[in-house]
């Protein structure tokens, strides 16, 4: 199983970005590739499909950051939607604006999330499933990803993460900001993985056997 793991350069006034500091962690795994993005509205995406078009993979982990939330977020849903007050690392401003005024206005993913939740709850429960990916580059580049599965027939799997805070990144911040230890986030990120290895594995199963009984 080929996997890749995707995440963020630091961006705006944050001098770290969780999602890049746990890629060189993956290296345990075989088969699984890792790309750093830049938080930008034009580039992020044609970076990714560029890697997507010179090989294929089984499955896509993007992982990002989301300051604020106390728990791993398994977002369920990228919106056609952008609408941000800050610029991006180019210094774009993107507001209330569509990403492709001819596309759904929301795209789900087809992994069951309740299923995955379920399988890691007995060996972490610092994970939650979302419903809201954004309205930045994350959400963006997850949109952008889900409607190319779609294009492609479904033949890649994927999803978007979202971390919380580092405990350093909340130095200087509101006392209530929850946060999340490199070493607790980089466990349930290995987890996750396993997890999704497990569910491919057993969805591949299924398919010879149903290839089996189809020539059979």
């Amino acid at each position: 199983m080929k996997l890749l793991v995707t995440g963020f350069l630091p961006f705006h006034d944050e001098k770290i970005n969780p999602s890049q500091m746990i890629l060189p962690t993956l290296s345990v795994f075989p088969s699984l590739q890792t790309l750093v993005l830049p938080v930008s509205y034009s580039r992020a995406w044609p970076i990714l499909y560029a890697e997507l078009q010179k090989q294929s993979y089984d499955f896509v982990l993007m992982l990002g950051l989301a300051g604020g939330r106390s728990l791993i977020s398994l977002e369920r849903v990228a919106l056609n939607f952008i609408d941000s007050n800050r610029a991006d690392e180019d210094g774009e401003f993107r507001t209330e604006i569509a990403i492709d005024s001819t596309a759904a206005p929301a795209l789900f993913t087809k992994l069951d999330l309740r299923q995955l939740r379920c399988s890691l709850g007995s060996q972490d429960s610092s994970f939650e499933i979302s419903t809201s990916a954004g309205s930045f580059v994350c959400n963006l580049l997850y949109f952008q990803f889900l409607r190319w599965q779609v294009m492609q027939g479904n033949l890649t799997e994927g999803i978007f993460v979202h971390l919380p805070f580092l405990p350093e990144q909340i130095v200087g911040k509101e006392a209530v900001t929850p946060s999340l230890s490199f070493s607790k986030m980089s466990e349930s990120i290995h987890q996750l993985l396993i997890q999704i290895q497990l569910m491919q594995g057993r969805r591949s199963d299924k398919k010879k056997l149903r290839d089996l009984n189809v020539k059979f």
